[in-house]
């Protein structure tokens, strides 16, 4: 109860601070590639308020949960004041653009849910021109640089993000790496603290957009799994794991001689939905057998050009065929 009320706390304070739903306090995307570390693109109002409603609807969720059903009706009210402020403060309906355009504000909408279904795609087409126009290098401070590679992942371009994470020009990761970095920077320029966090949730993305290891939204704990790696064009394997409460979680993909291979380990008291990317899904096996057939799976279908299949604890070996 003291945290919650403490959460609900920091909604008030921020409610005192908002003009009209617009938060503008805040360092903003901060330690962008060029300039000092507050001279970012993206306006501070930008990714304020997007965390403005973030939070609130957040809390309105805790409430749900917590049973306090007058707060869960009261924030989700404020949360969609907010999300309709920003709309109509900083996007551009007819355009796709968001504020100053750039990647940071086009991907801060998607991230946060904040456009329209209908107009997601524009926005999206606009921060996929912005990455083109930055050559596949991204043009963000601490905040885009979450916002863009997982925008680009939710929106199924992880092809898109991956070209960011692959380059090693300034700047990017790969320029840390081509200066002999073995830690992360706080700045992409390498002037300040070069042992950082605060560009570190590219680590994440490596877990969950090319391992594929993410955890399911109504099964905390890692109760549940979703396995969805994908094997981007450039890349030949891949393969993360995550120690969890229950045990190890693994994913590890390598494309050879014409198939695709997925291996997945499913701890005990944990069950999991495996994607098994393939050009033909309806041939994919499990541990060299129809997965049907196999102990543990419990279901198989095939959904968004992929092999689909629901399995119990235990280890299991995917296969099948590919074609790039």
């Amino acid at each position: 109860a003291e945290h919650y009320d403490g959460m609900k706390r920091y909604i008030a304070s921020l409610t005192e601070l908002a003009d009209n739903g617009i938060v503008s306090f805040g360092l903003g995307d901060w330690c962008p590639p060029v300039g000092g570390a507050g001279d970012h693109k993206c306006p501070t109002a930008v990714t304020s308020t997007a965390y403005y409603q973030a939070y609130t609807a957040l809390v309105s969720k805790i409430a749900g949960i917590l049973g306090k059903a007058a707060d869960e009706r009261a924030y989700a009210t404020l949360a969609e004041d907010i999300r309709k402020a920003f709309l109509a403060k900083f996007h551009d309906s007819a355009t796709g653009v968001v504020a100053d355009g750039g990647q940071t504000s086009q991907a801060c909408a998607l991230f946060h849910g904040l456009v329209r279904a209908d107009d997601r795609e524009k926005v999206l087409a606009r921060l996929l021109a912005e990455v083109d126009r930055c050559d596949g290098h991204i043009d963000c401070g601490i905040l885009g640089a979450k916002y863009v590679m997982q925008a680009l992942s939710d929106a199924g371009r992880v092809d898109a993000a991956f070209r960011i994470a692959s380059q090693t020009t300034f700047p990017s990761w790969g320029h840390w790496i081509e200066q002999g970095a073995t830690t992360l920077w706080e700045q992409w320029n390498g002037s300040s603290s070069r042992n950082h966090h605060m560009f570190s949730d590219v680590s994440a993305w490596f877990y969950k957009a090319l391992a594929g290891i993410n955890v399911d939204p109504a099964a905390p704990g890692f109760a549940h799994v979703v396995i969805r790696p994908v094997p981007v064009k450039g890349l030949q394997w891949a393969r993360g794991e995550h120690r969890s409460m229950r045990g190890l979680i693994a994913s590890s993909w390598r494309k050879e001689n014409g198939k695709f291979t997925l291996d997945v380990t499913i701890p005990a008291n944990t069950t999991a939905t495996v994607f098994v990317p393939s050009s033909n899904p309806k041939t994919v096996k499990v541990d060299g057998k129809q997965a049907r057939r196999v102990a543990g799976v419990t279901a198989v279908r095939v959904e968004e050009g992929m092999a689909v299949v629901e399995v119990g604890s235990g280890g299991y070996e995917f296969e099948g065929e590919w074609e790039e």
